[in-house]
């Protein structure tokens, strides 16, 4: 018997300036709206700042699949910002 895939990634090299809602609304506006249900960016507990790691969770598998090649095309930020624990998609 083998494992359901689930929509859900693990994503690293996020960097410490990106929120989560940044992260959000950059992957709907690749998949469109809804494709994602929630995104967190782990954070440490002293300072609150990004640990440069996360994860996303998609609403369906071909979402998922669909934002693999598109990735790399993050762009990187040129301003600080906190970093977001769980966002979820409004819709």
């Amino acid at each position: 018997m083998g494992v359901a895939e689930r929509p859900t990634v693990r994503v690293t090299n996020i960097p410490q300036t990106v929120t989560a809602q940044e992260l959000l609304t950059f992957l709907e506006s690749k998949l469109g709206r809804d494709s994602v249900f929630a995104v967190e960016i782990s954070s440490d507990h002293k300072n609150w700042k990004s640990r440069g790691f996360g994860r996303i969770q998609f609403t369906t598998l071909k979402a998922k699949l669909e934002a693999h090649p598109k990735a790399s095309a993050f762009p990187r930020p040129t301003t600080t910002s906190s970093s977001g624990r769980w966002t979820r998609s409004a819709g």
